[in-house]
C-alpha cells in the first residue's frame, strides 16, 4: 500500500494533472471536448496512463479499507432505500382491489413516486391502478404521478402495459397511450418508442400527432441537434421488441456510445469511451445481458480497442 502511494508521486509535475483527470473521469458531465483533451494528454507520454491507473488503484484500496472499518463498527447498518408515498383518500378507496392483486404478484404498488430508480443489474416491476404494468430496466430512472396517470422516463428504458389513458414524457417528446403495451428507451441523442400491442400517439412541437401501431418503432430526436423531430414509423420484429425482458440486448447499427451505456447497466464498474469518435462506431449484435463482460469483450475484438483500468471503478476504452 505504501509503495503504491509513493509511486503516484503526488507532488510531481504530471501527477497534479493526473489527479485532476481522475476526478474529471468520474464526473457524469464528462463531455466530448473532455475526451479530446484527455486523449491528447494520454498521448503525450505512456506515463500518463500509468499515473491514472496508479491513482485509481490507491483510491480503490483506500475505499476497501474504509468499508472494512465501517463494517466492523456497530453503528454501520447497510440498508436499501424504499420508495414510500402517502396516498390520498381517493387513491386509498380506488386502490384496494388493485393492491391485493399487486401484492399477490409480488409487484410494488404505484402511487405518486417522484424517484423511481433501479440499480445496476436490478429490474423492478410496479402495478398500475388499471391492472397495468410498469417495468424498469437496470440502471433506469423516472417518476410517476397517479392522478392523472403520468410516467416520465429520464434515463434507461421501461416497458409499459396500460388499460386506461396514460401520459408518458421524456426529454425528446410526449406520448399518450390507452389499451397498449410498449417499450420506451432513452439514448444519448434520441428516444426509441416501440409498440408491442395497441397504439401510442406521439405528440410533437406544433401540435403534430403521430400514431404508432403494433410491432412498430419510431425515433424521437431533439430539435437542438438540427434534425427532424420524429423519424419514420418502421416495423420491428416481435422478438426484437423489449428484448431486455428476455435477457437479450439486440443492436442493429447502434452507436457504440449507446451500446456502452446499455452494457454499463448490467455490470459493476463503469466503462468510459475516452477518445472522441469511438462513440460513433456502429454495432450490430445479439448479446446476453447476463454475460455483459462477454459482450464487451466481443466489441473490443471487433473494433480492435484496448482498455485502461482505473482502480477497478472506471475502465477507459481507447483505440489500440
Amino acid at each position: 500500500m505504501q509503495d503504491s502511494a509513493k509511486s503516484v508521486q503526488v507532488g510531481g509535475r504530471h501527477s497534479d494533472a493526473a489527479i485532476a483527470w481522475y476526478v474529471r473521469l468520474r464526473d457524469t458531465a464528462f463531455s466530448d471536448e473532455d475526451r479530446v483533451a484527455f486523449a491528447d494528454w494520454l498521448a503525450e507520454t505512456p506515463r500518463h496512463g500509468e499515473e491514472i491507473a496508479e491513482i485509481g488503484r490507491v483510491d480503490n484500496a483506500m475505499g476497501d479499507i474504509l468499508r472494512r472499518q465501517l463494517a466492523s463498527s456497530h453503528h454501520y447498518q447497510p440498508h436499501r432505500k424504499l420508495h414510500r408515498f402517502t396516498p390520498s383518500r381517493r387513491q386509498v378507496f380506488a386502490g384496494f382491489s388493485g393492491l391485493a392483486i399487486a401484492a399477490a404478484a409480488g409487484f410494488a404498488w404505484m402511487g405518486d413516486t417522484p424517484g423511481l430508480a433501479t440499480a445496476i443489474g436490478e429490474r423492478r416491476q410496479f402495478a398500475l391502478a388499471d391492472a397495468g404494468l410498469l417495468e424498469l430496466d437496470c440502471g433506469s430512472t423516472g417518476s410517476f404521478t397517479a392522478m392523472p396517470q403520468t410516467f416520465r422516463l429520464d434515463y434507461g428504458q421501461a416497458f409499459i402495459s396500460c388499460e386506461r389513458p396514460l401520459a408518458v414524457r421524456c426529454d425528446f417528446g410526449a406520448m399518450q397511450a390507452s389499451a397498449a403495451s410498449f417499450n420506451l428507451k432513452i439514448e444519448r441523442r434520441r428516444a426509441l418508442l416501440s409498440v408491442l400491442t395497441g397504439e401510442v400517439i406521439v405528440e410533437w412541437q406544433g401540435g403534430r400527432r403521430q400514431p404508432v401501431g403494433a410491432l412498430s418503432t419510431i425515433e424521437l430526436r431533439t430539435a437542438a441537434l438540427g434534425e427532424a423531430g420524429l423519424g419514420e414509423v418502421i416495423p420491428v420484429p416481435a422478438e426484437h421488441l423489449a428484448s431486455w425482458r428476455r435477457n437479450r440486448l439486440i443492436f442493429e447499427r447502434s452507436a457504440l456510445a449507446d451500446v456502452i451505456d446499455d452494457i454499463n447497466r448490467y455490470r459493476p464498474g463503469h466503462l468510459l469511451l475516452a477518445e472522441p469518435g469511438l462513440g460513433d462506431l456502429k454495432v450490430t449484435g445479439d448479446f446476453d445481458t447476463r454475460r455483459a463482460d462477454d459482450a464487451f469483450a466481443a466489441i473490443l475484438r471487433t473494433f480492435r480497442l484496448r482498455t485502461l483500468d482505473v482502480g477497478g471503478l472506471v475502465t477507459l476504452v481507447l483505440s489500440a
